[in-house]
């Protein structure tokens, strides 16, 4: 995956990087570019989520009209539950709380973050990969492929919820 922050750089505008000569402020533009980069990776995880979901709620709807009805709430839970790791990973904070006032929070500690979210990235692999064993799996293997697929998000769960531990030691005191 190509490095946003980079993207974000190639598509500023002549009128932004002339804002870069007035002093001190091309520290706040560059901490803005950062915060954005780490957006748009966020945006980008949650799209790659909701492909998973996707493919989730076909094999759901192809359960249905197979009236197997036993395997419906176990991939209603997952479905529920990639949803709820979808929404925790795009709604999360980008690092503005407290710190459009705060000038000591610095490029390099924007760029840990960013670096944390994109570790984001091998788990939603290892989620696609469950999601591609249940989605062609029947009866206790799918049951089996849907709670392998569950650990994985809680996993991914508990990853973001570390998140906020990152961002509380990028605060200054």
């Amino acid at each position: 995956m190509p490095d946003l922050r980079d993207r974000v750089r190639e598509h500023e505008s002549p009128l932004q990087r002339l804002l870069d000569l007035i002093p001190g402020f091309a520290g706040y533009r560059e901490k803005e570019l950062r915060r954005r980069a780490d957006q748009l990776l966020r945006d980008h995880l949650a799209g790659l989520l909701d492909g998973e979901k996707a493919k989730l709620q076909r094999r759901q709807a192809e359960l249905s009209h197979a009236a197997r009805l036993e395997d419906l709430g176990p991939l209603d839970r997952a479905i529920g539950l990639i949803q709820k790791v979808r929404d925790k990973i795009r709604y999360a904070d980008y690092g503005y709380v407290g710190w459009f006032d705060t000038p000591k929070i610095n490029e390099r500690e924007l760029d840990d973050l960013y670096e944390y979210d994109l570790s984001m990235r091998e788990k939603i692999g290892a989620i696609q990969d469950r999601v591609r064993r249940a989605a062609g799996a029947e009866g206790e293997e799918l049951r089996a492929a849907l709670a392998d697929l569950s650990e994985a998000l809680n996993e991914l769960d508990e990853l973001i919820d570390r998140r906020g531990d990152v961002i509380a030691r990028l605060m200054p005191e």
